[in-house]
């Protein structure tokens, strides 16, 4: 006699749920890393004199542009700091 048919196949379901999840939360868990193009300030700062040239920027142009906030053609580490309090920026103050 046969017992555990549909409990089989359901326990292996879940299980199967589980780990696909677990897998996904592996593989996706560092997403606030460097840019996936191996972009970042320091990384695109060559010369390491703290400061972006149009030279050095691995970027869109229309990107650097909007990063140079005062237009001197560099952009500073202050101007590269995300401007919609990214991760690592200290909550607001109230």
């Amino acid at each position: 006699m046969k017992t555990g048919g549909i409990g089989r196949y359901l326990v292996c379901g879940i299980m199967m749920v589980m780990l696909l999840f677990g897998l996904n939360t592996l593989v996706f868990a560092d997403r606030q890393g460097p840019p996936p193009n191996g972009g970042g300030f320091e990384q695109d700062d060559v010369n390491n004199d703290g400061k972006v040239t149009k030279d050095e920027f691995k970027g869109p142009e229309d990107l650097f542009d909007k990063l140079d906030a005062n237009g001197d053609g560099e952009i500073t580490k202050e101007e590269a700091k995300p401007k919609d309090g990214g991760p690592g920026d200290p909550p607001p103050q109230s």
